[in-house]
């Protein structure tokens, strides 16, 4: 059968936007841990980047058509590119992962494996800052007390609940046919919370369920990027959308949230960090300038 109608088992999509000094060692590590062969497809979604010419040759005369390269019209965002590359995508199984991304290991025997259960829709996996420290494998669904308390056992023991948590947007699978029927990626959302709408929708179809394996993981350093207001704004109006688009009490959440940031600050500063105390002040800051 050809290759190129040839139905594969897992396609990895990736979006990129001026990303051209990462994409290559993020698609050296996939196919270096490539463990299911040619079952493997990747699909690369370019968001309008300015340098998209060059680097879709780079990658042309490594890979040859190994990867395929689709030069987004518009800078629609993670989700709308995410979309795009879902679509052209033949596996049933997707790979959604950010192109900052490293793999360690190889992974998509065990993610094959985890779908082999009909009733599961995303699968998670370990996320590390380094070699030897483990990160933010998944997210608080709600930001209040009761989450962040829970949060900090959970992550304890390195454990998820589906009712708590939503597995972190940098890398995860899905499967293709429940993304699909959702909706997708909702793509009002620009850069941050899809991952959260995403997770309350598959859950809300009430059949299918989210898993999280500690034992196959990803490399994805994030400890030393700067706080950014921009980047907070854009995440919390994404919760705000997420409240109103799926019927949550915003003023309730939004009390929840500040009364979350109020406690990690006054516990920062029991605790004597003050360059903690100060991002925590500016979180609670432009939460009040933005109700």
């Amino acid at each position: 059968m050809n290759n190129h109608i040839k139905r594969k088992a897992v396609s990895v999509v990736i979006v990129t936007f001026n990303s051209e000094n990462l994409i290559m060692d993020c698609l050296d590590s996939i196919f270096k841990y490539n463990d299911i062969s040619d079952d493997l497809e990747v699909v690369l979604v370019d968001n309008c980047s300015k340098n998209y010419l060059s680097m879709f040759g780079s990658i042309e005369e490594k890979y040859g058509n190994k990867v395929v390269l689709i030069n987004n019209k518009v800078n629609g965002g993670y989700g709308q590119g995410n979309n795009l590359g879902v679509e052209v995508a033949k596996a049933p199984i997707i790979l959604i992962m950010n192109p900052d991304v490293r793999l360690v290991k190889p992974i998509f025997k065990r993610i094959l494996s985890l779908f082999e259960r009909r009733n599961i829709a995303i699968a998670g996996m370990q996320q590390y800052e380094s070699l030897l420290k483990r990160s933010q494998s998944f997210l608080m669904l709600r930001e209040d007390l009761c989450s962040l308390f829970l949060y900090a056992v959970y992550t304890k023991i390195n454990k998820f609940n589906e009712k708590y948590f939503c597995i972190s947007g940098a890398c995860f699978a899905v499967r293709k046919s429940v993304f699909t029927k959702v909706g997708m990626f909702d793509e009002q959302m620009f850069l941050y919370g899809e991952e959260r709408m995403l997770h309350y929708k598959i859950l809300r179809l009430g059949n299918y369920h989210i898993v999280y394996d500690s034992t196959i993981g990803y490399l994805h350093p994030k400890e030393n990027r700067e706080f950014s207001s921009k980047n907070f704004l854009l995440g919390y109006h994404s919760f705000i959308y997420t409240c109103d688009k799926l019927g949550l009490d915003l003023h309730r959440s939004r009390n929840k949230m500040l009364n979350m940031y109020r406690f990690l600050e006054f516990y920062s500063w029991a605790r004597g960090d003050k360059l903690k105390v100060k991002y925590y002040k500016e979180i609670i800051k432009l939460i009040k300038n933005n109700i």
